[in-house]
């Protein structure tokens, strides 16, 4: 017969830890810094998060932005409870510049935070695995941000203390043995 059906849903960090502890969802990824207590979690990845700009935009062209400059810059932000945006906000944070300047805008998806900087709307942080074929292809440009690195971990996280049946063989390899 058939084997298992898998639906996927892309929503936030905070929109999956959700639906897994309402079972709704056996098991989701996560890009937060940290992982809720009450699921069970692998990480099966890493990135960095990036600062980047349209081609045309002045940063293009400086060596480095300072943190302090960065921080009171209107970014294009994806939404509050996403991944991303948490792991930027909370290194900025805690390098001492806390984020102080609106946001040039706040948008629900990857895509449309790309689309909204490539246009060259403001600068905005994304993962460094969603920008690759851009700055690749010429269309974004990596801005170098003085004293700021983010890495961070992606997480596939599920309710209980064992990884669903159904999905074990999805992690073949990657599962500590129990």
């Amino acid at each position: 017969g058939a084997g298992p059906v898998i639906q996927l849903k892309a929503e936030n960090s905070s929109k999956v830890i959700e639906a897994v502890r309402a079972g709704a969802a056996d098991i989701g990824y996560i890009e937060t810094p940290v992982v809720p207590a009450d699921l069970s979690s692998l990480p099966v990845a890493h990135d960095t998060i990036e600062v980047v700009v349209a081609r045309k935009h002045p940063w293009a062209q400086k060596r480095g932005v300072a943190l302090q400059e960065l921080a009171r810059t209107p970014l294009v932000l994806r939404e509050l409870g996403s991944g991303t945006r948490e792991a930027f906000e909370h290194a900025l944070a805690d390098a001492g510049y806390p984020r102080s300047a609106e946001p040039a805008a706040v948008l629900e998806t990857t895509l449309g935070v790309r689309s909204a900087i490539i246009s060259g709307l403001a600068p905005g942080p994304l993962s460094s695995l969603a920008v690759a074929q851009d700055i690749e292809a010429g269309r974004l440009c990596r801005v170098q941000v003085t004293s700021l690195s983010i890495q961070r971990p992606l997480t596939v996280i599920w309710a209980g203390k064992r990884l669903p049946r159904h999905v074990r063989p999805l992690f073949e390899g990657s599962l500590p043995r129990v």
